[in-house]
């Protein structure tokens, strides 16, 4: 499958026309539960983690990015993030949505070097207090 047509949608608005890379990791923290007389380390699943990091082609106009990111970020904003590889197909086992409340930690709104194309990018956290839920779900139907 190549990535090339995701939906990233931030705080409602569909930025996807914008996006550059997306990446969406998830996690369980391991916890080390070894004990005298073992002769190899073992560990227990913990908590589930997830984050994002995305990268657009920046754009200062009304309800594009920097309009769509900097109060979210100023403002400390919690937000849901839904993120689906192919826009254009419906949303099912082989084309699933995640989505999940967070927060951004971090915020690029200029980067770039002469001649390039501006980028912005931005990190995201989970969070409570949304309208959502923090966790980081997938939906197939």
């Amino acid at each position: 499958m190549i990535l090339d047509n995701a939906q990233v949608i931030v705080n409602g608005v569909d930025l996807s026309e914008h996006v550059k890379s997306i990446s969406l990791p998830a996690e369980i923290e391991t916890q080390d539960n070894t004990t005298m007389g073992d002769g190899t380390r073992s560990n227990t699943a913990g908590l589930k983690n997830w984050s994002a990091a995305i990268t657009f082609n920046q754009d200062y106009a009304a309800d594009q990015v920097d309009d769509t990111i900097w109060p979210l970020y100023d403002n400390k904003t919690i937000f849901t993030l839904q993120v689906v590889p192919d826009k254009d197909k419906a949303i099912s086992v082989s084309n699933p949505r995640w989505t999940g409340d967070g927060f951004i930690t971090g915020y690029n709104p200029v980067d770039g070097s002469a001649g390039d194309l501006q980028e912005a990018s931005i990190d995201i956290v989970p969070a409570k207090g949304g309208s959502g839920s923090h966790v980081l779900t997938r939906s197939t139907s």
